[in-house]
């Protein structure tokens, strides 16, 4: 513990089929759930003419994965996540978190 009642880990924390890394693993164990939050992931959402938002996201796919999107002021670039149908994504807009894993609000790839 430090000053803050904070526990750090300075490597993977794994919790029963839950292992919690800094980066994503790059190649993905079985038996387990990879959450890691370094990519700081974004969705980019269109609109019905040309516009298009890239906000920060949760992003979870193949049963196997997730991404943390990056929290507070310091972290303003997002990179856009590719989405496949069945992946779920969240993002955080105006203080709320709200699906946008519905296929006319992201722009799909497969």
């Amino acid at each position: 513990m430090n000053a803050t009642n904070v526990l750090v880990h300075r490597e993977e924390l794994r919790i029963h089929n839950l292992l919690l890394t800094h980066e994503p693993l790059e190649h993905q164990h079985p038996d387990v759930y990879n959450l890691a939050g370094h990519i700081h992931p974004g969705a980019r959402l269109y609109g019905k003419g040309r516009q298009a938002l890239l906000l920060p996201c949760f992003s979870f796919w193949e049963k196997t994965r997730g991404l943390l999107p990056a929290f507070g002021f310091v972290h303003r670039f997002y990179y856009p996540v590719r989405v496949a149908k069945g992946d779920q994504v969240y993002v955080i807009v105006e203080g709320e978190v709200i699906e946008v894993s519905k296929e006319e609000q992201v722009k799909w790839k497969t």
